[in-house]
């Protein structure tokens, strides 16, 4: 658990735990339902970042890299107004651009999180450089 966040504040879009640790839903923990469909070779891992034991376990979800994502009815990430987005993501070692978190076409608003092959992040469908060193090897709050 995130300290002053909970699962039913009003003001979530979404908070997902992946403490379930089995199955093919990724399932929000906030009032809103905005359970996610993993699509792709995703598999239940127990290599978390480094956060206190939680109920339930703790769990995180293991991409290949190639073409797997999670899926969601609807956008998720509000399109207007301020938002903060966190993420815990860890990758082994730079294999080009890569999504941290994505939502959207890049013509019509979209929001990304990324690392490119220069190492650093990209927010937003601008792809500006905010001049952060990617942590390759370790686990990062994002």
């Amino acid at each position: 658990m995130i300290e002053g966040v909970t699962e039913n504040d009003d003001a979530l879009a979404g908070f997902w735990n992946f403490n379930q640790g089995s199955g093919t839903t990724v399932f929000d923990q906030s009032y809103n339902g905005n359970n996610g469909s993993m699509n792709g070779d995703i598999s239940w891992s127990t290599d978390v970042p480094p956060i206190l034991p939680v109920p339930g376990g703790n769990n995180s979800l293991s991409f290949d890299g190639v073409d797997d994502y999670i899926s969601f009815a609807n956008s998720v990430i509000p399109t207007t107004g301020d938002v903060s987005v966190q993420a815990w993501a860890y990758a082994e070692q730079n294999n080009g651009y890569s999504n941290i978190i994505a939502q959207g076409d890049p013509m019509n608003g979209a929001y990304f999180v990324s690392y490119q092959s220069d190492n650093l992040m990209r927010i937003s469908h601008e792809w500006s450089n905010i001049d952060v060193a990617y942590p390759f090897g370790e686990w990062v709050q994002i």
